[in-house]
């Protein structure tokens, strides 16, 4: 197995919440940013890190396969590399246990249904929301809307999608 080191982790938030009768798990998270963009050294593998902690976290305390979960924030996907097999995305979603354990894969659906750029000065998907099999029931097909704030204090855009209970 691989070992990882929280030192320079950010906090992921873990809520529960009640929709129309059913549990919803939302992980909330805010990975390690490409900085400096794009020779930021070890910061792939601080984000491919801190995404193996998250997916060991929720293999141990979660049933990926029935629970509905949410997976949501700032991945900081900013280089190919977060897309490849084995790194980031392939973690937040719950891949990397592939060809073996496909039945618990996530699905990244601002990713996967509508591939636009969440930030407003570079072009990177950077802001995900990834959804578990069970909560991927719920999800209102072409749905997904990225939406750039009027004049907010963010420099990301937000990422937006309908589920349906």
């Amino acid at each position: 197995g691989e070992s990882f080191s929280f030192t320079y982790m950010r906090p992921v938030h873990r809520v529960r919440l009640m929709v129309h009768g059913q549990n919803l798990v939302v992980y909330n998270l805010h990975l390690k940013a490409q900085v400096p963009f794009p020779d930021c050294e070890d910061c792939l593998a601080l984000r491919r890190t801190q995404a193996f902690a998250l997916e060991t976290y929720i293999l141990e305390n979660d049933d990926p396969e029935e629970d509905l979960i949410l997976v949501a924030g700032d991945a900081n996907s900013a280089i190919p590399e977060d897309f490849e097999p084995g790194n980031t995305l392939d973690r937040l979603t719950l891949r990397s246990d592939n060809p073996a354990g496909v039945a618990n894969d996530f699905t990244a659906v601002n990713d996967q249904y509508r591939h636009e750029s969440t930030h407003l000065d570079f072009d990177s998907l950077l802001d995900h929301l990834i959804l578990s099999p069970a909560l991927m029931s719920h999800y209102v097909f072409d749905s997904v809307e990225v939406v750039a704030p009027a004049g907010g204090p963010s420099d990301h855009k937000s990422v937006l999608l309908r589920l349906a209970f």
